[in-house]
């Protein structure tokens, strides 16, 4: 998804500011729940005697990692149990219990 929908739909739409955006891209990146890109090398200036050689996002768009997947899997809640109750077959005694 591209960080400019995702910021317009959480800053633009209410109480969220572009700080606590920005601020919560970072944790997100930082833990590696998410990763952003595409990722580009650093254009050095041409005719400098110094290189640097380094790849860094140009944050054009965020996605999920996998890592990020199974966190999100985790904190779905798990389904209520059921309240069905329990029946215990004993011979030839029927004794039905209610959980609940």
């Amino acid at each position: 998804m591209s960080l400019a929908a995702l910021g317009t739909k959480y800053v633009g739409g209410g109480g969220n500011s572009k700080i606590d955006f920005d601020l919560a891209l970072k944790q997100l990146e930082e833990e590696k729940l998410i990763g952003t890109g595409p990722m580009a090398p650093y254009e050095n200036i041409p005719g400098s005697s110094i290189v640097i050689l380094m790849i860094f996002s140009k944050r054009e768009y965020a996605y999920l990692t996998e890592k990020g997947y199974k966190a999100l899997q985790k904190s779905k809640a798990p389904p209520a149990p059921s309240s069905s109750g329990s029946v215990h077959i004993s011979g030839a005694h029927f004794i039905s219990r209610r959980s609940e």
